[in-house]
């Protein structure tokens, strides 16, 4: 039996986004199978894999959200998905109406979704790096910042005032004593300072397209090893180490100290492709990527700290990211 997810279900909203790309012809009267997918993994909105049942079977998913992020996500695949090809999803339309929407992408079954909770291969990460490299590389603006997209959305960060990060450490610490004890408190008291001088040099580097929540948990990868990154939903201008010192810190790389070797390999891996697109300004590090990762730390002891803990899947994403986090912070 089908189940359809709140938020999308066959109605006759959905048939007219169906109709609307052309998956299914004006006035179709036959049935669809409504199942959601992806559900505790971090996606935003809601997605649904929908089946057209009557001949020819086709499969499509369609994921509802804020009309907002709609358009933006719109915006990263008639714009920016032509630079990766086959890394993403077929971009077949979406629906705007009112306060929410409908993207309808292609099915890229058998893809099977990858786990920040359970890592990845060296294969796999290499390739992921270099995926991310391609999309920055496409939009890289160097010293030329007339070189990024105006109608992007821009990045935003800002670093917690003393005050504010006194109250989200505190609560962290008190959900979490095992992994927040003396030490690591000790490490994280000194963050908003850190991230403030991180956010200074970033906002005077390059500027590109970038993913903005790169992660294990928005990565299918199908039979043949090639990846597919998916939930564009933040995609904006952006500084490009920031957005792979989180797919690093998601996933890839636990401890940048324990696992050295591993993280220099990848940075290698993504300055290389960068070259290989005629980008020679990185100035990518190890040792900057780090520094690039104190903005996202900062945001998952926030998230520690939220009014309502995550219960299931996404509470142990919760308690590894923390620990990911303090690693990557010390």
């Amino acid at each position: 039996m089908s189940r359809s997810p709140r938020g999308i279900r066959d109605s006759a909203e959905l048939r007219e986004a169906l109709a609307a790309v052309g998956v299914i012809s004006p006035g179709y009267t036959g049935s669809l199978e409504v199942v959601r997918i992806g559900a505790g993994f971090g996606l935003s909105g809601v997605t649904a894999r929908v089946v057209v049942e009557e001949a020819p079977r086709r499969a499509v998913v369609v994921k509802r959200d804020a009309a907002e992020t709609i358009r933006r996500e719109q915006l990263f695949y008639t714009r920016g998905a032509l630079a990766l090809g086959s890394s993403v999803p077929g971009y077949l339309g979406a629906l705007v109406d009112g306060d929410t929407g409908l993207l309808v992408l292609e099915d890229v079954a058998p893809a099977r979704s990858l786990d920040v909770l359970a890592g990845c291969d060296d294969a796999t990460a290499e390739r992921l790096v270099a995926t991310l490299a391609v999309l920055h590389a496409s939009t890289w603006s160097g010293s030329d910042p007339t070189r990024t997209d105006p109608a992007l959305p821009r990045w935003r960060c800002r670093a917690c005032t003393a005050g504010e990060w006194a109250v989200r450490l505190g609560m962290a610490r008190r959900r979490f004593p095992d992994l927040l004890d003396d030490e690591a408190t000790d490490v994280l008291m000194a963050l908003p300072g850190r991230v403030t001088q991180v956010l200074d040099r970033l906002a005077g580097g390059p500027q590109c397209w970038i993913h903005a929540d790169a992660h294990l948990d928005n990565v299918l990868r199908r039979p043949d090893g090639t990846v597919v990154l998916l939930d564009w939903a933040t995609s904006c201008s952006g500084p490009p180490l920031v957005d792979l010192a989180q797919l690093l810190a998601g996933g890839l790389v636990n401890d940048p100290v324990s696992q050295r070797t591993r993280t220099a390999a990848l940075v290698q891996a993504y300055t290389d492709t960068l070259t290989d697109h005629g980008v020679t300004d990185a100035g990518s590090s190890a040792a900057a990527v780090a520094e690039a990762a104190l903005p996202w730390v900062q945001g998952i002891v926030g998230w520690a700290a939220a009014p309502e803990l995550p219960a299931g899947r996404a509470g142990d994403v919760l308690r590894a990211q923390l620990a990911v986090a303090l690693a990557w912070a010390r």
